[in-house]
């Protein structure tokens, strides 16, 4: 077998086609990426993937015209799709976008309320940052968030484990 070498270039894309990579864009080495990402998911029988996009990602109309591109031709049987908007975004267009494109509104609940979903994907980052501890009163705040539909929680904090754990025994799990 020959192994061919390839230059890495930013952010580890093969050197000179960086410009290929992100932001949803209709090119061949994204849905490449795309369609090793379903690989992935359906080895680790995973129930969800998350797009989690850059600040850089805004409310643009190339930008809402490439998630239109790409997410209607993903097979839809396997892992539900959410989507982290990070950038500038107006609220009347996310929930209407992830309606059209079958995606959950994935967001930080204690930071701003989902505009859209069949199930939650929460993402908790902690305030002021990732060492942030959760007390128990944030634990209950979210309590209620997740008791009236399916809902997926994720502690995104260096104490993510022992948060998880207590969250979970506050729902009686």
């Amino acid at each position: 077998m020959v192994m061919e070498r390839v230059k890495v270039g930013c952010c580890g894309f093969p050197q000179g086609k960086e410009e290929n990579y992100g932001y949803f864009q209709p090119s061949h080495e994204v849905m490449e990426a795309w369609h090793k990402t379903k690989e992935i998911a359906r080895a680790l029988s995973a129930g969800i993937i998350v797009f989690q996009c850059p600040a850089s990602f805004i409310d643009s109309a190339e930008n809402i015209e490439n998630m239109r591109k790409f997410f209607p031709p993903l097979a839809r049987e396997g892992p539900l799709l959410a989507w982290e908007p990070r950038g500038q975004w107006r609220d009347e267009v996310i929930p209407s976008l992830c309606q059209e494109l079958g995606l959950i509104h994935c967001v930080d609940p204690l930071e701003r309320a989902p505009l859209y979903g069949i199930a939650n994907y929460f993402r908790l980052h902690g305030d002021p940052g990732y060492r942030h501890r959760y007390p128990n009163q944030e634990l209950e705040r979210l309590r209620e968030m997740v008791t009236n539909k399916e809902s997926y929680v994720l502690f995104n904090n260096i104490t993510m484990y022992d948060d998880a754990l207590r969250f979970s025994h506050l729902l009686g799990r």
